[in-house]
């Protein structure tokens, strides 16, 4: 094979042959690269065939890089590593730009529009050295506000975006600021040196002990003590075991409820877990009522925390857990796999009437049989920050949604109206489709501001007369009508050359989607009545 470096920051190419070796007469070749001695792998990369004997494949090394390392195989389970050598080279090393001072928005890199369909934005950007523990933001034109890590380079995903100019402000503090710990435990305290028992209280500030087993089978579940060396959270380490379908949980009274501000600590380490099962750690209220959990339930591919799934997915290295109250009712989780990046979550708390956070609980449900179906936990610390002087930077961005009037693929239909019923509004021309079959295309359905896929909910120009006193005559045109659309009387004398002309002045519909009266004034001996709805 041959190696092509490049200048630092720029793509390198890479050409196999495979020649008489395991993937001579490969249909497909597929590159297993990695950087810096495998420290970052990016499997099965396409390569792209010059001849029967060559292939070749171009890619970009990240910032960081030193060393690309390589094995190629055909996706079909034949490998060629190099005689078990693989193939390593170094590279001109890209380095990052250098790290502005404070908090900086690099994404977006300046002011926007977005369409009106854009209702949540992802902010990424760099903090100094200077600045520690988390980020907040807020977004002025909406209330909305949120905590990230003040991680480098740091992502605030999703942030919610209102028609309008968003001002949008990310703010961090050089303030130093000191932990207090107030209450912690580990396995290793002597209280465990004869096992794990009912109303054991080791460390300080948290409660006794209580433990669930759904069967007294001890083959079946259990807890217990671990040392063994596979145990990457510290040993020893408190353990629980499920399988055949039952359940072994652990719960930790608090001393005192986890207050605003304050932050749970704890370190888990799961093996395998089967299709069914799972392992996980939990927040709850004095009746056992959960309030938060991160978990990971078997035949899955990421782990799961409150509000929805992360990108973690399993390890068995061991995790790094924190959950923080940032309010009575919303946590802020830093969630670190051992060796690797910490991921920020933020959500709301599972509601119920006791918010107050008072028992932690570890369960294993029928993870499975053996020791590599085992889960383990420790380290359990609670504490609080108390900033010390210091000052706060922040950087902002406007991004401003469009209010959805815009017609951004040129079919008569407004972006909103499109976005409101499902439709990509940057997508193909929709306006002569009749999407429920009712005879009215959704142009028609657009201008009558009707449901799209709702057949009964068809616009008809039918009116009936319910009132006639002098000069005036009142006409009902029945619903749906909307106070969104303009509705008004046509007339005409004579049906066979249909020359409708507005009678009476013309008004918005019914706010509440009914039937709306229209009044007739210029009377005809012999008239003919129907209705008109049109865009304001």
């Amino acid at each position: 094979m041959s190696f092509s470096n490049a200048p630092a920051c720029d793509p390198v190419t890479v050409t196999y042959f495979p020649n008489a070796g395991p993937l001579q007469g490969a249909t497909q070749v597929f590159m297993h690269l990695g950087y810096n001695d495998w420290q970052q792998v990016i499997p099965t990369q396409q390569m792209s065939s010059v001849t029967a004997n060559q292939w070749q494949i171009t890619v970009q090394p990240p910032e960081g890089a030193w060393q690309i390392d390589m094995v190629f195989h055909d996706g079909a389970g034949t490998w060629d590593n190099n005689s078990g050598q693989d193939w390593h080279f170094a590279l001109n090393e890209c380095q990052p730009p250098p790290v502005p001072p404070g908090v900086t928005i690099t994404g977006p890199a300046a002011d926007l529009v977005v369409t009106y369909d854009v209702s949540n934005y992802t902010l990424r950007g760099t903090v100094s050295d200077d600045i520690s523990g988390y980020l907040r933001w807020t977004n002025q034109l909406t209330g909305d506000d949120g905590i990230a890590s003040a991680v480098n380079p740091w992502v605030i995903y999703q942030v919610p975006l209102g028609v309008g100019t968003n001002l949008i402000t990310v703010m961090g503090s050089n303030a130093a600021s000191t932990v207090f710990t107030d209450a912690w435990d580990d396995a290793s305290q002597t209280v465990y040196a004869d096992g794990w028992q009912t109303n054991d209280n080791g460390g300080t500030g948290l409660g006794d002990w209580t433990f669930y087993t759904s069967t007294n089978d001890g083959d079946r579940n259990g807890r217990f003590i671990g040392s063994n060396d596979t145990i990457d959270i510290g040993t020893p380490a408190w353990g629980l075991y499920a399988n055949q379908g039952n359940l072994s949980e652990a719960k930790r009274w608090l001393a005192q409820s986890l207050d605003t501000g304050a932050t749970f600590h704890v370190e888990i380490d799961n093996g395998y877990i089967d299709s069914g099962g799972s392992i996980g750690i939990a927040l709850q209220n004095q009746a056992g009522e959960t309030l938060w959990e991160f978990y990971f339930t078997g035949g899955e591919q990421y782990y799961t925390i409150t509000g929805g799934a992360t990108d973690i997915g399993w390890t068995p290295g061991g995790l790094e857990i924190e959950v923080m109250l940032d309010t009575p009712t919303t946590y802020v989780s830093r969630i670190r796999p051992l060796g690797g990046a910490i991921r920020t979550n933020r959500g709301d708390l599972v509601s119920h009437s006791d918010m107050t956070v008072r028992l932690f609980r570890a369960w294993n449900y029928t993870a499975g049989s053996g020791s590599d179906y085992d889960f383990f936990f420790n380290n359990l610390r609670i504490t609080h920050n108390e900033p010390s002087a210091g000052g706060t930077t922040s950087d902002t961005v406007r991004i401003t949604r469009q209010d959805g009037s815009q017609d951004s693929n040129g079919d008569g239909i407004s972006d909103y109206w499109s976005v409101r019923y499902g439709y990509d509004p940057h997508g193909p021309d929709i306006s002569a489709n009749d999407d429920d079959g009712d005879g009215f295309s959704n142009l028609q359905e657009y201008i009558a501001d009707t449901h799209p896929k709702d057949s009964a909910a068809a616009f008809t120009n039918r009116v009936e007369i319910v009132g006639f006193s002098g000069d005036v005559l009142e006409l009902r045109l029945q619903g749906p009508t909307t106070n969104s659309r303009i509705y008004e009387l046509l007339v005409t004398t004579n049906l066979v050359e249909q020359d409708w002309q507005p009678d009476g002045s013309a008004s918005p519909g019914d706010d509440g989607g009914g039937p709306l009266i229209l009044t007739a004034t210029n009377i005809h001996s012999r008239g003919f009545y129907r209705a008109r709805v049109s865009l304001p």
